[in-house]
């Protein structure tokens, strides 16, 4: 017996004092510790789906996500990108802070870290990278200035920033 069938076939037991013996929902309640509330609800879902509407109902929206906009999703793309990377929590206050003011609901901080997740597991930036953010490729390599500013010269044609991270430079 699943534990669906058996949540309803206790849920049932509770209603069947009321259905067959006549005990009142208030005094059902009290003893078992649920609310008259409860109670009536089970019973309209009884009478309309028999023992079956007893059991949990499963969310219509099961396994999908709300819809969150391509735009809300590029902001949270462009604030991941910047650097050094923000906490998914510093972006997460930024996001409903912007959202407030917008006038529309927040994603929750599942949701940003889900977008978090998705760009740093290998897929596709360009799902959530809209208008006014470039496609960065990152390059990873302990390098001299001069060496690092070689390099840049030979692969980029327009200007490039080399910065100072310790002991190693970044392009």
């Amino acid at each position: 017996m699943s534990s669906e069938s058996t949540l309803a076939q206790m849920r049932y037991e509770i209603l069947a004092e009321h259905i067959h013996h006549k005990v009142p929902m208030a005094k059902l309640a009290r003893n078992h510790n649920v609310s008259i509330r409860t109670l009536w609800n089970w019973m309209k879902s009884y009478q309309e789906q028999g023992i079956n509407g007893l059991g949990r109902k499963t969310r219509a929206d099961k396994g999908s996500r709300r819809f969150i906009s391509p735009d809300l999703k590029s902001d949270i793309a462009g604030l991941l990108a910047q650097t050094p990377r923000p906490s998914i929590t510093s972006v997460f206050r930024q996001i409903k802070s912007q959202c407030m003011h917008q006038g529309i609901d927040p994603p929750s901080y599942a949701v940003v870290y889900d977008i978090a997740r998705e760009l740093s597991s290998g897929r596709s930036g360009e799902d959530y990278i809209g208008e006014g953010f470039e496609l960065v490729q990152t390059v990873s390599t302990e390098a001299t200035k001069e060496e690092a500013e070689s390099f840049a010269s030979e692969i980029l044609s327009e200007e490039y920033l080399c910065q100072m991270q310790g002991d190693r430079y970044q392009l």
